[in-house]
């Protein structure tokens, strides 16, 4: 049963959530690259048996799949000799079917856009520009259709697409500085 009455279901960047407000997330925290696996079934037969357990009808539901995603986009475009823009088309088709599934379901559905990359001497440059593209469509997709976006990605970048160092704690978890600016997000997006 949960004890906050937010469920959030993302890979471990998603832990954030219950850093933050223990008290309103329940997070559930799957392997990385989530929303890429969103085309695999079973990944989401796995998302859809968690929720009936643990997450009744009616509840707000929040996605934090992308973070883990970016890098892998980037690679498979270089590989495949396209454009990381058409990479990521064919992973949000199937991120946002799983999440019109939940929609239909019952659930308030939320999507929590990829955070900017962790600063590496300007090399996170590549990665946030595909991460702009990935949740201004995932938002577009969302808003169109009636379910919530949020997202810190742009507090978190200069105008050169940088990432402000003061963002991370580690190389996995927002710093505590980000907190208030984070819930100020999710509450005007609804997610509190």
């Amino acid at each position: 049963m949960m004890f906050g009455n937010v469920a959030v279901i993302g890979d471990d960047h998603a832990l954030f959530f219950r850093e933050c407000r223990e008290d309103r997330f329940n997070v559930f925290v799957f392997k990385d690259a989530c929303a890429a696996d969103c085309i695999d079934e079973s990944f989401r037969t796995e998302i859809t048996d968690t929720v009936k357990a643990n997450v009744s009808s009616g509840e707000k539901i929040v996605f934090s799949f992308g973070y883990n995603d970016l890098k892998k986009i980037i690679k498979t475009a270089a590989e495949r000799g396209c454009t990381h823009q058409a990479v990521s088309e064919d992973i949000l088709k199937a991120y946002y079917l799983m999440l019109k599934a939940f929609k239909e379901k019952g659930f308030s559905v939320y999507a929590w856009g990829s955070p900017a990359a962790y600063p590496l001497n300007g090399e996170e440059k590549e990665i946030n520009n595909a991460t702009a593209y990935f949740n201004d469509r995932l938002r577009a997709m969302c808003l169109a259709h009636g379910m919530g976006f949020a997202s810190v990605f742009d507090e978190m970048v200069t105008d050169d697409m940088d990432t402000k160092t003061d963002c991370y704690e580690n190389d996995k978890q927002l710093s505590g500085s980000m907190k208030p600016v984070v819930e100020k997000i999710w509450k005007e997006a609804g997610i509190l």
